[in-house]
C-alpha cells in the first residue's frame, strides 16, 4: 500500500499500566516514485531557454522540480533553478532559464539539462534533455573613417 490513514496509540507504564491515548487519523505516505518529464528542446537556443515539464505522482503530493545543467556530459551538474509548491492540479508547467547569466559567451552543442522531481521528503525520478546552447555574441567590427 502506498499511503494510508493511520492512528497512533500509546500507553504509558511503570509498575502499573497507564491510561492509553491516541492521535487523530493522519496519512502515512511512503511513495516517492514521482516522476518528471522534460519536453525536447529543439534547435539552437540562446539567453532565455524555455523548459517545459510534466510531473506525475499517484498520491497527488505537493511537489517541487529542480533544474541543473552539465557542460561535461553529466560528470558535474550546476544548479539552474527550481519550482516549488506544485499542487496536484498544476503538474504541468514551464520554467524560463536565463542561461546567459550562468553561461555567457559560450557555444555548446551538447549541453545537458536535467530536471529532478521531489516530494516533501525525498527526490524521485529525473529526466535529461540535450540541446545546442549558443550564447556567443555575434562578432562585430567598427571601422573608423579614413581621412
Amino acid at each position: 500500500m502506498l499511503f494510508r490513514s493511520v492512528h497512533f496509540k500509546i500507553t504509558v507504564a511503570d509498575n502499573d499500566t497507564g491510561i492509553p491515548d491516541s492521535t487523530g487519523a493522519f496519512t502515512v505516505d511512503n511513495f516517492h516514485d514521482q516522476t518528471v518529464t522534460l519536453a525536447a528542446i529543439e534547435g539552437e537556443q540562446s539567453e532565455f531557454v524555455q523548459l517545459n515539464y510534466q510531473l506525475s505522482d499517484v498520491t497527488n503530493d505537493t511537489l517541487s522540480v529542480e533544474f541543473y545543467y552539465s557542460e561535461d556530459s553529466g560528470a558535474t551538474w550546476d544548479p539552474v533553478g527550481s519550482v516549488s509548491d506544485i499542487g496536484g492540479g498544476e503538474y504541468q508547467g514551464e520554467y524560463t532559464w536565463d542561461s546567459e547569466s550562468q553561461l555567457p559567451g559560450v557555444d555548446i552543442f551538447n549541453l545537458q539539462l536535467r530536471a529532478i522531481s521531489l516530494d516533501e521528503w525525498q527526490s524521485g525520478g529525473a529526466d535529461t534533455v540535450q540541446f545546442h546552447l549558443d550564447n556567443n555574441e555575434v562578432p562585430t567590427v567598427v571601422v573608423d573613417d579614413i581621412a
